[in-house]
């Protein structure tokens, strides 16, 4: 998704807003071109982070399994959703954390992805014949 708004123009709407102009009137009267969604977490953001939360990324962020792990955690104990958890630890996307979320779920533990098959990672390593259709069998049974 292209970004609409240099950071100065996204302050001043989001100032606007802040002053007490709705999302309606940006929209009608000085043509912001966000839905009110898209907007509001944008204001969420400056609200917690200040400009910083607005800032635009040229490069993916990088984030520890330490830290994936804190967010992973809030979510599971107390029940915090990720578009919450996004705005609260200003990480770009709510998918993100989705994505956090069900890798830990899943097992995976937020285990930087690869896209190696695991079937791959284990070329090097002689197998039977018999420990070759075990593992088959296994992999079919357990998908």
């Amino acid at each position: 998704m292209a970004r609409k708004y240099t950071e100065p123009e996204l302050l001043q709407f989001i100032e606007f807003y802040l002053d007490g102009i709705s999302h309606q009137t940006l929209v009608e009267k000085y043509n912001l071109k966000l839905s009110r969604t898209s907007f509001m977490s944008y204001v969420k953001k400056y609200q917690l982070h200040g400009v910083k939360g607005i800032e635009y990324q040229k490069n993916n962020r990088r984030y520890t399994k330490e830290f994936k792990l804190q967010v992973v955690t809030e979510h599971l104990e107390y029940g915090y959703g990720a578009n919450y958890l996004a705005n609260k630890y200003n990480i770009p996307a709510k998918s993100t954390v989705n994505a956090w979320i069900n890798r830990y779920t899943e097992g995976k533990e937020n285990n930087t992805y690869s896209s190696k098959s695991e079937v791959y990672n284990i070329m090097g390593v002689k197998k039977s014949y018999e420990e070759k259709i075990q593992i088959v069998e296994d992999y079919i049974e357990n998908h």
